[in-house]
């Protein structure tokens, strides 16, 4: 989807100095911080992904805000943590999301497990795999400098046993598969972004990787079956939160983390994901993407329709970044454009009394903090929902560096947030 126009250079051009910058207070929650809890516990274990909103602060606000009988929403749902915590609190669940990954690693934990089924499914699918010879081996640009030849064409016999099955469970074995593909790969192991590691530290091709994905299957069928089961149904959908939504979509509470920032700049989801989206093609039911997800997040080129003045806090924050990096600026506006557009999307189909807590964290831009929970503040303000507060966090579980290059020059090294904040606003 990609951008027939720049966006007007001339609204680039901010007051450097607004006035009357209203400031919504913070409040410091330490009990928030879940400090020395693990990030990954339960079912999240099946499958990292990047900037995973914590399971128990999920937890802490669905018991705050939550009432019998609503719908939870999530524009943002990523791998599911909402959505499975509101599940099985005995809530409906509806999540959006871009990445057909994420979604599927979403529809896998978000499922109920019998246990004889699953067994029995396991047991099958281990003995086919064992015997498979033919293999399916999809278009994967650069496939050889990606992976050994002999892991290649043993995933592409797990592959074909997976196209040629009719399981229950195939969602938890598509997931489990895409896991393989990643780990079985030359990519750094510890970075979101494509990088190949260097030849001392690669996966050897003695790897048995039937055995290998035999294993995994185990170890997560009876991780799935011995956790707290959803009660509740789930909407899955591969969808842009910037595109309106119809009357249909109807929900009490969002629960939701939106990216910081653009996708190219901070968090590469689409990078970190390709493994696992290019192996699956065909076996994701979500899989039916036309674009790179990293262009298609937030921040993405497109006609810039918001109006910079309305929001001071945004105005000053340009204004500041411009004075420093034109280029920069303009990635901010182009973030801030989409973010807008879909605050007003899911603020205009939120049921009235409805709550919206939205996880921001604020990073930093060309040397200047971009307050995004203020940003997010004045926008929700201007939109008519009532504030009610900024609950602050600090992130204990941090899946970043401490400090990080932002300008790319060496020795220029900046620290990495260490706390987050959850505004919170109600629809009257």
């Amino acid at each position: 989807m990609a951008l027939d126009h720049e966006p007007d250079s001339a609204r680039l051009h901010t007051v450097s100095n607004p006035r009357n910058i209203q400031s919504f207070p913070r409040e410091i929650e330490n009990e928030l911080s879940f400090k020395g809890q693990k990030l990954a516990t339960g079912r999240h274990r099946v499958h990292p992904y990047p900037a995973m909103l914590h399971p128990l602060v999920v937890n802490r606000l669905l018991s705050d805000y939550a009432r019998k009988g609503n719908i939870v929403f999530d524009p943002f749902c990523g791998s599911g943590a909402v959505l499975l915590g509101a599940l099985i609190r005995g809530h409906s669940a509806v999540g959006f999301d871009i990445n057909p990954l994420a979604l599927l690693i979403a529809q896998a934990k978000t499922m109920q497990y019998e246990s004889a089924p699953a067994e029995r499914e396991l047991q099958d699918l281990c003995s086919r795999i064992r015997r498979k010879r033919s293999y399916d081996i999809p278009a994967i640009k650069n496939l050889e400098y990606w992976y050994d030849p002999l892991v290649t064409e043993q995933l592409g016999c797990i592959r074909r046993t997976l196209l040629e099955s009719d399981y229950q469970y195939l969602p938890l074995f598509v997931v489990c598969f895409a896991y393989v593909c990643r780990l079985l790969s030359y990519t750094r192991k510890h970075e979101f972004k494509r990088h190949r590691e260097v030849e001392q530290k690669r996966n050897r091709a003695e790897v048995n990787v039937r055995e290998y994905y035999i294993e995994s299957l185990k170890t997560h069928i009876a991780l799935f079956l011995n956790s707290n089961p959803p009660t509740s149904d789930c909407s899955l959908q591969l969808r842009n939160s910037e595109m309106p939504f119809d009357d249909t979509i109807q929900y009490d509470l969002i629960i939701t983390s939106p990216p910081y920032g653009d996708h190219k700049t901070t968090v590469a989801y689409g990078q970190f994901s390709s493994f696992g989206n290019e192996w699956t093609t065909e076996l994701n039911p979500f899989n039916s993407i036309d674009y790179a997800v990293d262009n298609e997040g937030l921040g993405r080129r497109d006609a810039l329709t918001m109006d910079v003045s309305e929001y001071p806090a945004l105005q000053r924050t340009v204004s500041a970044i411009e004075r420093r990096r034109e280029d920069r600026s303009r990635d901010v506006l182009m973030y801030f454009n989409g973010y807008l557009k879909t605050l007003k999307n899911i603020c205009a189909n939120l049921n009235p009394g409805g709550v919206l807590c939205t996880v921001v964290g604020n990073r930093t831009v060309a040397g200047i903090e971009v307050p995004l929970d203020q940003i997010t503040s004045q926008v929700l303000d201007k939109l008519g929902l009532q504030f009610e507060t900024i609950r602050t966090r600090e992130i204990s579980n941090k899946v970043m560096p401490l400090e990080n290059s932002p300008s790319n020059k060496p020795g220029n090294r900046s620290p990495t947030m260490s706390s987050e904040h959850v505004v919170v606003f109600r629809k009257t």
